[in-house]
Order: structure tokens, then sequence, then C-alpha cells
């Protein structure tokens, strides 16, 4: 199966930590592509001033790390 695929790149091993969580955790409990709305918050796409104007999805963790 083909669909979009993004790159992601984390600051340091823990901002990948994170990602991976989140993945993990929202996969579980993820309703159908078809079914859900889309979200609004936790996530925003930035310049990141890239010849090409490529556009870098920023994310905030939903949870302070212990």
């Amino acid at each position: 199966m083909e669909g979009e695929q993004f790159l992601l790149q984390a600051r340091d091993v823990a901002g990948v930590i994170d990602w991976i969580e989140a993945i993990q955790a929202a996969t579980n409990i993820a309703l159908d592509l078809d079914e859900r709305p889309m979200p609004k918050d936790h996530f925003f796409l930035v310049e990141d001033g890239d010849v090409h104007d490529d556009l870098i999805l920023q994310h905030k963790p939903l949870l302070p790390r212990q």
C-alpha cells in the first residue's frame, strides 16, 4: 500500500522517543481516517527557509517529560 509519507527529524534521541511513543499510542486508539475530524492543535507547519520552500512539521509534546 502506498500513500503520503512524512520525514520527521528530531533534535535529539529524547525527541525521537517522544515521536515513537506518540505514534504508537495514536495508532492504538485512532479512528479510521474517513471517520475522524482533522486535528486543530499540537501540530503546525512552518517554513524552514529552504530554497525549495519545504515545510517542517513541528511537534509539541502532549505530556511533560518526567
